[in-house]
């Protein structure tokens, strides 16, 4: 079968100016829930999971080297896959 693969992302952090200016009306609050009920329904339509409880800390993102990145990123990982 063919798997899709999908991405987004929005942040703009806590206390800048574009997280000062967000809409929080009923119509974003909306959007936002369809955006969140959509991701969460994607999210379980994958049936893998990890053999053991020690596998899955394993393969956290927590196991790996953040690198220093411009300053509006938090973290940054570089994966080299060779």
């Amino acid at each position: 079968p063919t798997l899709a693969f999908g991405s987004m992302h929005y942040n703009p952090g806590p206390g800048t100016r574009a997280a000062q200016d967000l809409n929080h009306g009923p119509h974003a609050v909306a959007a936002a829930q369809y955006f969140a009920n959509f991701f969460v329904s994607e999210a379980r339509r994958n049936n893998k999971r990890f053999a053991t409880p020690e596998a899955e800390a394993a393969a956290l993102i927590y196991n790996h080297v953040k690198v220093p990145a411009l300053p509006q990123f938090v973290e940054a990982y570089f994966f080299h896959f060779d």
